[in-house]
């Protein structure tokens, strides 16, 4: 096994131990959220509830799977790391400052380099090799775009609203912040590459559609 690869291996080992200690910590640590918002604070806990109960298993699969030498298991778990980016990104900028900031700066950063590493050693040729022609691309295309158009388009239109009106989107008057960050990474982090990873499959061109489409299901929880 390549070095960079074992890098990334111990640094998702890492974050599966980051990520039991940030979300048990967030439920059973009293005042650990400083959020004064009670919306923000129960979407906090029922991030952390998800993440105990179906992300952190499959994490902690999709590694094992990986390190065996599944191809499945291994876009599983760049999938995964995928989200946990995407999902650590409230806690890192959105979270009112707490003793688990560097924690999840951390996670933020592991991540981060843990799937640069991963996709760096993705032997793509196997991939496209694993795909059947039977396999319904163009249903699992069409999923991805119509998730990509919904969260896109939910978002456009209370821009435009906002734009005509000056009336916030109704989840930054629920957790009334003078920004939305929710909308920042979901126009940044999913919707776009929800669409090319559509495109590139419809087209049978496999490289990002395994792991986005890991990602998009796992949103949709």
């Amino acid at each position: 096994m390549d070095s960079t690869m074992k890098s990334s291996y111990l640094m998702t080992f890492i974050i599966i131990v980051l990520t039991l200690i940030a979300a048990a910590g967030g439920l059973y640590i009293d005042e650990l959220y400083k959020d004064t918002n009670s919306f923000a604070l129960h979407a906090w806990y029922a991030n952390d509830i998800i993440l105990l109960a179906v992300g952190l298993p499959l994490l902690i699969v999709a590694l094992v799977l990986s390190i065996r030498g599944s191809l499945r298991g291994q876009l599983v778990w760049l999938g995964m790391l995928n989200f946990t980016i995407y999902n650590y990104s409230y806690y890192l900028f959105g979270a009112a400052l707490n003793s688990f900031f560097l924690i999840y700066a951390a996670l933020f950063t592991f991540s981060m380099y843990s799937l640069v590493f991963g996709l760096v050693f993705l032997d793509y040729n196997k991939i496209e090799k694993s795909f059947k022609k039977k396999t319904p691309v163009k249903g699992i295309s069409i999923f991805m775009i119509l998730l990509a158009i919904t969260l896109g388009g939910a978002w456009i239109v209370q821009w435009v609203n906002f734009v005509i009106t000056s009336t916030p989107p109704q989840i930054m008057i629920n957790l009334n912040s003078a920004n939305n960050l929710v909308a920042t990474l979901d126009l940044t982090f999913v919707v776009p590459l929800c669409f090319v990873a559509a495109y590139n499959l419809w087209q049978r061109a496999y490289r990002l559609c395994p792991y986005c489409y890991v990602k998009c299901k796992r949103i949709c929880l």
